[in-house]
Parts: structure tokens; C-alpha cells; sequence
């Protein structure tokens, strides 16, 4: 028997169209977060021949939502931190607090060697604060101490200062009557009445008499071992007045006489000539004084130098008057001397 052949169906004239699918994963959990499926935007279809492809579709479209919405979570138990049966703020709070915990115990463990080492920088440092308030009373002390050491050596100086002046006061007075001859040959017979002689002549020579009653004693002193000047011969005279009008004949003959001045030949002396220096005799301090002013004059400080009655006396030019030094300061005025 023969197949009828059927004509297909005529297209139908109603367009099916298909729902608008999510494109991004975005998409998708915008439309969870909204609470709205994908397929509500579905329009509603009229009925067609092809309806199993339309269930196919739809079924393509849920499972592209299930699977996006599996792979937007992520999956706990992948997580070392986390336990199955915790949610994932639960579990993330519960990681969070044990590393804080941790954190914490170390923190706590440094603060304590900290504060340790605190402490004993504080007990050290309050030892050294005691040492040194130890230390500085010590030195206020010490500085008391010093100060009123000071103020009794200044006095002690004072006094030192005063009583040399009065012991060379004393020193001049017993002397106010002594002259010294320096440079003065000795003789291997000499003695008081061969040095008294000697004296006469210088006398006659000056033009100053000198009877031997005037003179009390006479002697040299002891030269020095190491020098060849010979040593100074001292005459002490009963008056003051004698001394100084010898000492003052003297100078008038050295005037007088220019170049041929009191010598080892004026008073006929073998040897060669000499000259013979007549002086007072001065103290200690005084010599130091009268060496002083001798050098300001040969420096060109001061205009001349000499002593008088145990005393310095210097003048600054030939027409001013005398200046009387009694100590080193007095001086000062006339300029460093040249030692």
C-alpha cells in the first residue's frame, strides 16, 4: 500500500523570544542580591509546536545560575583556618582573634622585658643621682674649704709681707752704720790692722779723715769658692754720721776724678790697677732691690740708681725727683727689668 506523503505544517506566525541571560557573573549575583531570577524576565510565550526546545532552554538557563551562584562561594573547607561547621565570619573572627592572641602574648613578653630593663636603668640612674648629690656636696665643701683657705693665706701673706718688712727694718738699722768695700785685693798676711790701714788710706785719698778709733770692727767676708773676685771687706763705724760722709767723699772723688777713679793704685796697692767700689751695706731684700734698679738703668728705663742709708732711690730723668723703693712693685713703674 502507498506512503501518503503529509505537507509539513505551516510556520507559526507568533515569534517566540528567548528570555535576556545574565552575560557576567556580576550580573548574576546583582540578580540574587535583588532576589529576582533570571527568568523572571521571561516573557510569557504562546503555545508552539517547538515547546521542547523552550524547556530545554530554560533548563540551560538554571543550570547556568546554579553553577555561577557554586562558583561565586567559595568553598570552606579549603581554608586550613576554618572548620566545616562554622560559618565564614565565624570562622574568619575566630582566625582574627587567635592571631591577635598570639600577637598579644609576644607583645606582652617584650613590654616585660621592657619594663625589666626600665626598672633597672631607673634604680641605676637613682644610684647615680645619689652619687652625684654625694658628690656635689663634696665639692661645695671642697670649694668653702678653698675659700677660706684663700682668704687665710692672703692673710698669712700679709702678715709674711709685714714681718719681712720690719725684719729688714731691723736689718737696716743695724746696718746704719756699715759701709762695704768690694774689689779689694787680699794679701796672704792680712788681718784687722793691715785692713784698718787700708781703710786710712782710702780715707786720705777721698780726703774723708778715718781715725782708727772710729771703726769698731772691720773683717772680709768669705769669697766665693767658684769666683774669682775677691771677697767684700765690711767696716762698721760707731756713728752713722762717719759712714755716709766717707760713702759721700768718695762719690765727689769719683767725680772729680774722670778717668782716674779710686783704685788699687790710688791707695798704692801692689798689683795691677783696680778699681774699689765703696757702698752701703745693704740687707738681703735690698741688695735684690738695688740689682733691679741697676738693670732698669742700664736698660735706659731710668736715668740713675744708688742707695742711701740702707735705702734704694731711683730717678726717672735727671731733672725729676727720686723715687724711694721699698718693694718690687714700686718697681713696676718703671717697666720690666731685663733679669
Amino acid at each position: 500500500m502507498p506512503r501518503v506523503q503529509r505537507s509539513p505544517p505551516p510556520p507559526s506566525t507568533v515569534e517566540l523570544k528567548s528570555p535576556a541571560l545574565p552575560s557576567t557573573t556580576a550580573e548574576l549575583k546583582s540578580a540574587r542580591h535583588e532576589k529576582k531570577s533570571p527568568l523572571s524576565n521571561l516573557h510569557s510565550a504562546v503555545s508552539d509546536p517547538k515547546l521542547s526546545t523552550f524547556s530545554t532552554q530554560h533548563e540551560r538557563i538554571k543550570d547556568i545560575f546554579v553553577n555561577a551562584n557554586r562558583r561565586a562561594k567559595r568553598r570552606l573547607g579549603d581554608n586550613p583556618f576554618y572548620d566545616d561547621g562554622e560559618s565564614e565570619d565565624v570562622q574568619l573572627l575566630s582566625a582574627i582573634t587567635r592571631l591577635f592572641s598570639e600577637f598579644e602574648s609576644k607583645q606582652n613578653q617584650k613590654f616585660d622585658s621592657l619594663k625589666s630593663t626600665m626598672d633597672d636603668i631607673a634604680e641605676q640612674n637613682s644610684r647615680i643621682q645619689t652619687s652625684v648629690e654625694f658628690i656635689s656636696g663634696k665639692y661645695d665643701e671642697l670649694l668653702d674649704r678653698l675659700a677660706a683657705a684663700e682668704r687665710e693665706n692672703s692673710t698669712l701673706n700679709r702678715k709674711i709681707s709685714s714681718l719681712e718688712s720690719k725684719i729688714d727694718y731691723l736689718e737696716r738699722c743695724s746696718r746704719s752704720a756699715t759701709l762695704e768695700i768690694n774689689n779689694l785685693p787680699a794679701t796672704d798676711s792680712e788681718n784687722k790692722e793691715s785692713l784698718l790701714g787700708i781703710l786710712c788710706k782710702i780715707g786720705d785719698v777721698v780726703k774723708e779723715e778715718i781715725r782708727p778709733s772710729d771703726v769698731s770692727k772691720i773683717y772680709r767676708l768669705k769669697a766665693k769658692t767658684d769666683s774669682h773676685i775677691f771677697g767684700t771687706v765690711v767696716a762698721e763705724f760707731k756713728s752713722s754720721t762717719i759712714k755716709e760722709n766717707i760713702i759721700k767723699a768718695s762719690r765727689n772723688f769719683n767725680k772729680q776724678s774722670g778717668n782716674n777713679k779710686l783704685s788699687t793704685a790710688s791707695i798704692q796697692l801692689p798689683g795691677p790697677p783696680k778699681p774699689i767700689y765703696i757702698a752701703d751695706s745693704l740687707t738681703s731684700y735690698g741688695k735684690h732691690l738695688f740689682y733691679l734698679g741697676r738693670r732698669l738703668q742700664k736698660d735706659g728705663k731710668c736715668h740713675s740708681c744708688w742707695s742711701s742709708h740702707g735705702k734704694i732711690y731711683i730717678k726717672k730723668s735727671a731733672g725729676s725727683t727720686p723715687s724711694c723703693i721699698n718693694c718690687e712693685s714700686d718697681l713696676q713703674k718703671f717697666g720690666p727689668a731685663t733679669l
